[in-house]
């Protein structure tokens, strides 16, 4: 993708802005944006690459970004929050068919449909009422009861930034099959969550992990390695890669397809 285009659209106000404190500046928030789009698109488009070579029987393939040749993708943004991968993309035009940010909050999902959905068609929000201790406390379903309002295989890439790190076990376990049943077959999914080896499966705001004073509901939830890969094997994705504390905060960047991604989409 090229440098990225001087964007039209007013960014969102700073009290929209989840996932830390260095998005409420205005450049640090579209250059992570930038940065998340073409990472994601740069993925997507190399496990497909690799799917193809590998039902060819060839090696699988490594390409550069710059070698895959562009096509249009469906993405999914669960928690999308103000949109600032939404900006990203637009920002770095990216070849995006169809785009679905969805958040259990429904002040930037409101925000989203007023700003960007009347010049970007592709780009639609939506507010599912999902409980959340932090950020829905009054939600009308669970995780476990709420399957997400798309079709089986419509997206080519599930995002999650910052989901699962808010979320204890079971609707995290709930997320992950629904990320299953939505992912094309050459699909990706991308996620960050806080995942550390040698520590109990599952812990709520941990003392002094990553030495920051965590306080309120959910505000860290951290796992062990093997429960996310155990949980991750359950809902029928497999791990393409793990890095260990790559974004925002320490949290870990997982890459994940479905285990018959090598299918013919």
């Amino acid at each position: 993708m090229s440098a990225p285009v001087p964007l039209t659209l007013p960014l969102p106000p700073v009290r929209l802005r989840a996932a830390g404190a260095h998005f409420r500046d205005d450049a640090a928030f579209l250059a992570s944006a930038v940065a998340e789009a073409r990472l994601i698109v740069a993925e997507a488009h190399r496990v497909v690459a690799e799917a193809e070579a590998e039902s060819k029987g060839e090696p699988a393939a490594q390409p550069a970004a710059r070698d895959v040749p562009p096509r249009f993708l469906s993405i999914l943004d669960v928690g999308c929050g103000a949109g600032r991968l939404a900006y990203g993309l637009i920002a770095a035009e990216a070849p995006i068919g169809r785009y679905e940010g969805v958040d259990v909050m429904a002040a930037p999902i409101d925000w989203c449909a007023q700003t960007i959905s009347p010049g970007h068609d592709a780009y639609q929000f939506r507010t599912i009422d999902v409980y959340n201790e932090r950020y829905n406390p009054a939600g009308a379903k669970v995780a476990t009861d709420a399957a997400l309002p798309f079709d089986d295989g419509s997206f080519d890439l599930v995002y999650a930034f910052s989901v699962f790190s808010h979320m204890l076990t079971a609707d995290v376990r709930a997320y992950l099959l629904e990320f299953a049943r939505l992912l094309a077959a050459r699909g990706v999914v991308m996620i960050t969550a806080f995942v550390e080896d040698g520590v109990p499966d599952e812990a709520v705001n941990p003392v002094g992990y990553q030495e920051i004073a965590w306080g309120g509901a959910l505000h860290c939830v951290r796992f062990s390695r093997a429960h996310v890969e155990k949980m991750i094997e359950g809902a029928g994705l497999r791990i393409g890669r793990f890095d260990h504390a790559a974004a925002e905060d320490g949290q870990s960047r997982l890459i994940l397809t479905r285990w018959d991604h090598d299918a013919t989409a």
